[in-house]
């Protein structure tokens, strides 16, 4: 079942987002033989500009941040999550809520495919 954004607030107006995880096909011998996205909710966001602190962060760790992007507050969302944005798929590297819980910041980094 896709849960959708019970918000229909005016801000987020950047495009919608699909959260989920990847679920892989195996044959008979155990080998991987494909993976299919498997969506757990679709979210509207908005573009968020990275801060210097933010680039500096990551660059620490060795990870490239691609985007940042601001969604509503949603309690199952994880950073073993994928995320599929204006049809390129991303990994969650953080996920940081607002102090209220109304918003939660998705910091994204590209999976190479």
């Amino acid at each position: 079942m896709i849960r959708r954004n019970k918000y229909t607030h005016d801000e987020l107006n950047s495009g919608q987002l699909s959260y989920g995880s990847d679920k892989h096909t195996r044959d008979a011998a155990g080998k991987r033989t494909g993976s299919t996205f498997e969506i757990a909710g679709i979210l509207n966001f908005k573009n968020m500009s990275l801060r210097e602190s933010d680039y500096n962060l990551y660059e620490a760790i060795d990870k490239v941040i691609a985007r940042k992007v601001k969604v509503y507050y949603v309690p199952g969302i994880e950073k073993s999550h994928k995320v599929i944005l204006e049809g390129e798929k991303y990994d969650i590297t953080r996920i940081d809520p607002d102090n209220e819980k109304t918003f939660l910041y998705l910091y994204l980094e590209r999976v190479n495919v």
